[in-house]
């Protein structure tokens, strides 16, 4: 679903959900497959940053920090709404 760059900006939303999924596997995919939107995927940036600072999985952590780090690539105006919705 990631490789569908701007294209799969509808899932964002459903993926960000996913990241509250009880099982790790599903997060991370969720993650994974968000930092893979690029741009796209900052629809689920605050989600993404939840799970960095807090997922009980250190994979899932790991997983979302690389995906904040791949939709601030493609929108840095992301790094200013993550700071705003972890106040």
């Amino acid at each position: 679903l990631g490789r569908f760059g701007a294209a799969g900006a509808p899932a964002a939303p459903a993926l960000a959900r996913a990241l509250a999924d009880p099982a790790p596997q599903v997060r991370a995919a969720a993650a994974a497959a968000l930092g893979r939107l690029g741009r796209s995927g900052g629809l689920g940036a605050a989600a993404l940053a939840r799970s960095a600072a807090s997922d009980s999985s250190a994979a899932v952590r790991a997983l979302a920090v690389a995906a904040l780090a791949d939709v601030r690539r493609g929108a840095p105006s992301v790094a200013r709404e993550l700071v705003s919705s972890l106040a």
